[in-house]
């Protein structure tokens, strides 16, 4: 303070007479900083959104090559719709339907107490590994579409499989559990990658087998499909897929040890 009493009264009118002669126009106040996402919506630019990677679940109406939404038959098997039908059933009846009962009654699905319907496939087709491709009219399969990927990266695609057997008789076979449900990825060109097999438990077929399959992305979008097989030739069998919703995720692979 005394420092301020102890300058020259000049000095303080000076500085009065320069504040009072400056305009309201002279004065510039300070610009707000820009907000880049608004500045950016303004020019027209769109916001970058991340959609997560996405796989059709089989939730949906029952019935016989009624299948849920996003998921067809896969034309690449047999197309014969009564020999070897696809659709979706549940746990008790084949294709939902009260006339036909499974011998046995499928197990729920683990941590899934809420699922009713599950897709179901055919097939006649007994597995012998160099020559399944010889055996592709002989058993049906379903497809779907894994979609908004990244090329090169890896993600994990979750499901569920299993199989019982249909109370009724099936033509000239006989009925059997399947022995193995096979899972195959193309990409958008036709371009196949190798199949996949996994088994179903021969002692406690009714069981559901959950697979974490690590998959590389070849392109935004890939097609998965679902086929199966008997243990033995002259048998009939139907098996099972149940698909939950957020079953596909980004996937990391472990780093390799130095």
């Amino acid at each position: 303070m005394n420092l301020v009493q102890k300058l020259p009264v000049a000095l303080g009118v000076a500085g009065l007479m320069m504040m009072s002669s400056c305009s309201k126009e002279d004065v510039q106040n300070p610009e707000p900083a820009k907000n880049e996402r608004t500045d950016a919506s303004m020019r027209g630019i769109p916001p970058i959104l991340t959609v997560a990677p996405n796989m059709p679940a089989t939730y949906g109406p029952t019935g016989s090559n009624i299948l849920p939404a996003g998921w067809q038959r896969d034309l690449t098997y047999s197309n014969d719709l009564v020999e070897l039908p696809t659709g979706t059933s549940n746990l008790t009846y084949l294709f939902g339907k009260e006339g036909l009962p499974w011998e046995k009654s499928l197990q729920p699905i683990p941590n899934v107490p809420n699922a009713t319907s599950i897709l179901t496939i055919s097939t006649h087709a007994k597995s012998t590994w160099s020559d399944n491709h010889l055996s592709t009219n002989q058993r049906s399969a379903v497809e779907t579409k894994i979609k908004n990927l990244k090329p090169g990266k890896f993600y994990s695609v979750d499901f569920y499989v299993a199989s019982t057997v249909s109370k009724l008789a099936q033509n000239n076979f006989t009925k059997a559990y399947a022995n193995e449900v096979e899972v195959s990825l193309r990409n958008s060109n036709g371009e196949l990658g190798t199949p996949t097999g996994i088994g179903i438990d021969p002692g406690n077929p009714t069981k559901w087998i959950k697979t974490s399959m690590i998959v590389e992305a070849k392109g935004f979008e890939q097609i998965i499909s679902f086929t199966a097989y008997t243990s033995k030739q002259g048998e009939f069998a139907y098996a099972h897929i149940f698909v939950d919703h957020n079953s596909v995720k980004e996937y990391q692979l472990p780093e390799d040890p130095l």
